[in-house]
């Protein structure tokens, strides 16, 4: 039996009586040092704010993301207990928590009333206790943390089943999901020099350090103060908050609410205009203390800007969403609240404003969510093993789809596309996945594409990654546009980005690298990293600032239209740009590039008399690279139909390492 629990029986004297759930009157000397900082804010709301008056055992709750307006009061336990923020029973919202001298007393509803009493921890020690989600499951555990060594029940049952060392005597223990992953992990502030020290998984570990703080008295918060699903850090000095987004030093934020002596909270606490929704609950009426059981009842008795807690469970139903408005369905965790429907799980159609937060939903035999003629935003949720589309965007009797995608993961679909859009149909996709579609592959030709789009859709991506995608990357059709930045278009089965009919895009400071998993390296049977072949010749392409690497065939293929490829690393890659039959292009700026010892590649192959292109210029920003191209030319001009390429010019680029251009290639190369 762990040893912090062997000595229960000196703790009858502070005993509580809850048949009845009595109010608390605790009183009992507490010398440790106050954790507060343990209170983990739901990740992805922005965390509301509360403090703690020992003075008279009086709380403080402002829902209003720190205004110093006190929105509600309550007086619980007694001045000398150590009060926390977390959520024990999934429901969406944090729970008080009392910790004193090794026994905690939990507060389901917030009223003031016990209802659960765990013991863990020294009653004579200098234990300092801790709560968060560690198991990633939407409920928190608890723990203890005694001069650099931690105590987890990760259950909050008082059976210790974690046990890590992180840190030293005299650190102040902070728990806060800081890696984004759901899970909280495990840190640790110095009052000596502020600094702070960060184990994600709470594996003993250290990930990251920095520092925030270091003024005797100061006392550390973390909780999602940005709304970016990861939390951020801060300092509570005499009433004031410091807050640091970002965990880099620099405060972001700073507001008084408070005053010296206080003890400062952060959570989720609002429960103004929510209904409530708990797996195996019966007659509730959506109340917090009496939910409902299923997604439809609480639907039919939302009204506009409801939102709709749904707790940790399984929900198999499919949940169709009829001229809906403002409405948030707002789950514990990505791993905690699934929403398992049959067909298609989840359908706004001629709804505005509907969003789906901190969820699961994945249909095992059909589609995952579909946005017929409406606007919905998916923040945190996961649509992993939905045996179609995961996310499918379509216009609706005339009306537009409108679809925001952030911090998701768009992964694992079965046998179709991670993201499909069509008929004109706007998205924004930011800091998301949308990784390895078509797991089950050879159900149709086409299975497992990332992304698709159709019929005048647009899409604007950036800090996200279509990577491992059986058949391809992004598939554009139709006049539609894409604009991609700062993300990852690696290893999809065919080409990374594929445009057609009419589509245009701006393609910058990407990686896209080892597309054409599924062909093998050379002109035949390889793919591309960047592929343009329109139908007709109204295509529009920038590609710029981008590492474009071991594509199997070309870093950027191009058959007609008209584009500028600019200062991109090209690296070995087969060939590295083709213009193939026609097209004008514009390449200026950039590196190609081979591996010492790889042979039988080009820098840029162009063939057709309807090429238009000019390579380089007079300007030094113009100049391209050319690097190891030893076997073959750097540049190769071919015939189509005893035409020569006559339209291919290049100026003032450089060579190093390479061939010359091969002759006939009509080029000006210095």
């Amino acid at each position: 039996m762990f040893a912090l629990l062997d000595n229960r029986p000196a703790l009858s004297v502070h005993s509580l009586a809850l048949s009845m759930r009595p109010r608390v009157a605790l009183a009992a000397a507490l010398t440790t040092w106050l954790l507060i900082s343990a209170g983990m804010a739901k990740a992805g709301v922005k965390t509301d704010f509360a403090l703690h008056r020992p003075s008279t055992a009086q709380f403080f709750f402002d829902y209003d993301g720190g205004i110093s307006i006190v929105d509600r009061t309550l007086f619980y336990g007694a001045p000398n207990d150590v009060p926390l923020l977390a959520d024990f029973d999934g429901d969406t919202i944090s729970d008080l928590a009392l910790y004193r001298n090794g026994i905690w007393f939990i507060n389901l509803m917030n009223d003031g009333i016990v209802d659960k009493i765990v013991f863990l921890g020294d009653p004579f020690g200098p234990d300092i206790p801790v709560v968060g989600d560690f198991l990633g499951n939407g409920k928190a555990g608890i723990g203890v943390f005694r001069n650099g060594t931690w105590y987890l029940s990760r259950l909050a049952d008082g059976v210790v089943d974690g046990i890590l060392g992180f840190g030293t005597v005299g650190d102040k223990p902070v728990v806060a999901d800081f890696d984004g992953d759901g899970k909280a992990d495990c840190g640790v502030y110095r009052p000596t020099n502020g600094f702070w020290f960060i184990s994600y998984g709470c594996t003993g570990t250290l990930s990251e350090a920095f520092a925030l703080g270091g003024v005797a008295g100061d006392i550390p918060v973390a909780g999602d103060f940005g709304g970016q699903w990861r939390a951020g850090v801060g300092i509570y000095r005499n009433g004031l908050w410091f807050l640091s987004y970002n965990r880099n030093g620099v405060v972001d934020r700073i507001f008084g609410f408070g005053a010296a002596g206080d003890r400062p909270l952060v959570g989720s606490l609002n429960t103004a205009g929510a209904i409530f929704v708990k797996q195996g609950a019966s007659g509730g009426n959506g109340s917090q203390a009496a939910p409902f059981e299923t997604m439809a009842q609480a639907l039919a008795a939302a009204s506009p800007g409801t939102t709709i807690r749904i707790a940790a469970g399984n929900y198999p139903e499919s949940l169709f969403v009829l001229a809906k408005q403002d409405l948030t369905f707002l789950g514990a965790g990505v791993d905690a609240t699934h929403l398992v429907g049959s067909g298609d799980a989840f359908v706004a159609q001629r709804s505005s404003n509907i969003t789906l937060r901190n969820v699961h939903v994945a249909s095992p035999d059909g589609r995952g969510i579909i946005a017929q003629g409406s606007s919905i935003t998916l923040d945190r949720v996961s649509t992993i093993g939905n045996r179609s589309y995961n996310v499918l965007g379509v216009g609706y009797l005339a009306t537009n789809a409108n679809i925001l995608i952030q911090h998701s993961n768009i992964d694992q679909s079965q046998v179709a596309n991670g993201l499909r859009l069509e008929g004109g149909v706007s998205a924004t996709v930011q800091g998301s996945t949308i990784d390895e579609n078509g797991t089950t592959p050879g159900i149709t030709s086409i299975s497992g594409r990332g992304i698709e789009m159709f019929n005048d859709s647009v899409l604007t991506m950036d800090t996200s990654s279509v990577s491992d995608n059986f058949f391809g990357g992004i598939l554009l059709s139709g006049s539609s546009s894409l604009t991609v930045s700062q993300s990852q278009v690696s290893r999809n089965g065919h080409n990374g980005i594929a445009f057609d009919q009419n589509s245009s895009g701006n393609i910058f400071s990407n990686v896209i690298d080892g597309n054409g998993v599924r062909g093998s390296r050379g002109p035949t049977t390889g793919f591309n990293g960047i592929e343009l072949q329109p139908t007709w010749a109204g295509s529009t392409m920038l590609i710029h600032e981008n590492q474009i690497s071991n594509s199997t065939t070309n870093g950027v293929f191009i058959d007609g239209g008209t584009a500028t490829v600019a200062n991109n690393f090209f690296y070995n890659n087969f060939v590295g740009l083709t213009v193939w039959q026609g097209g004008s292009v514009v390449v200026r700026g950039n590196t190609f590039e081979l591996p010492l010892a790889q042979g039988n590649e080009e820098g840029i192959y162009m063939s057709g008399s309807f090429v238009s292109v000019t390579i380089g210029g007079p300007f030094f920003a113009d100049r391209n690279t050319f690097k190891n191209y030893i076997d073959n030319p750097t540049l190769h001009c071919d015939t189509v139909g005893g035409l020569p390429a006559t339209n291919a010019q290049a100026g003032w680029n450089v060579v190093q390492n390479s061939n010359l251009p091969n002759i006939g290639c009509n080029c000006i190369f210095p």
